[in-house]
């Protein structure tokens, strides 16, 4: 058994690893709460500490690094139309001018002549 003063995890370097231990705990939470992201994809947090033998004297050297893994936005899809506006300059549109333009006028009551 060790005997050490360094009884717990969260003794190494200060509780730095408690500190990010929440903050990306925190990240994550907010990651699988946004729709813009996957629910059922996994969030992963990775803790590496390393242990350097100092050759000169009696000291380790102790580093902890964190990392935290997200999953990337999803892409989102859409369609624009391409056509010409009222001014007369071609343009893209998000909605087809001419379906607006006939629904505009079924809802004003008016009818559409045919082209």
């Amino acid at each position: 058994m060790l005997d050490s003063k360094i009884g717990r995890v969260s003794d190494i370097c200060g509780g730095k690893i408690d500190v990010e231990f929440r903050d990306m705990l925190g990240k994550i939470i907010e990651n699988m709460k946004d729709p813009n992201y996957d629910k059922n994809a996994t969030r992963k947090m990775t803790f590496i500490v390393t242990l350097k033998p100092d050759p000169t004297s009696n000291m380790i050297g102790l580093s902890l690094d964190a990392d935290l893994s997200l999953p990337k936005k999803g892409s989102k899809k859409s369609f624009a139309y391409i056509g010409k506006g009222q001014n007369g300059q071609i343009g893209l549109f998000t909605e087809d001018p001419d379906q607006t333009n006939l629904f505009k006028q079924l809802a004003d009551g008016q009818k559409r002549e045919a082209k």
